[in-house]
């Protein structure tokens, strides 16, 4: 009997040892496994796979499972090798918007404010129509007013 070393016959990645038994018919001849070489494999690092190209071990790197972004999509690393080229662990910086996409941000937070206006102007709106309104409440309902006439008029035309 003798050690032996397996590799996978898809990527020649080392995957263990098994033995070789001798021959019954040949004293001093060994039966070798399929895909098996008696040359051992040299240590493998981390990220890092022994892999048997036919004739000899080497050690290649070994990212498989790594995701990230390659040349800004997001990407799984399927293959033994180093990272590619555009690699990075970070995703991409986002595209700095366009006018129009800044005015309709614009647009909807002041419509989201309009929204809290109309919100904040039913107290004081309530208590004077109620007859129990202070001057405070005037006053509150005043701003009020005033700052939705500016917002509606900022996107009249628009």
């Amino acid at each position: 009997m003798k050690t032996v070393y397996s590799f996978c016959p898809k990527t020649g990645e080392y995957v263990g040892t098994t033995t070789a038994d001798e021959s019954p018919l040949e004293p001093g001849i060994f039966l070798y496994p399929a895909n098996t070489t008696e040359a051992p494999p040299p240590e493998a690092g981390k990220n890092e796979k022994t892999v048997w190209d036919g004739q000899s071990w080497y050690i290649v790197e070994d990212h498989r499972g790594a995701k990230g972004w390659l040349n800004g999509k997001e990407t799984e690393i399927k293959t033994l090798g180093p990272l590619p080229d555009g690699w990075s662990d970070a995703p991409p910086e986002p595209p700095e918007p366009t006018e129009a996409e800044k005015r309709e941000a614009e647009r909807r937070q002041d419509m989201a404010e309009l929204q809290t206006l109309d919100f904040k102007a039913i107290r004081p709106m309530s208590a004077i129509c109620a007859g129990i309104g202070t001057e405070k409440d005037e006053e509150i309902l005043k701003d009020i007013e005033t700052r939705k006439v500016e917002l509606r008029e900022k996107w009249e035309g628009r």
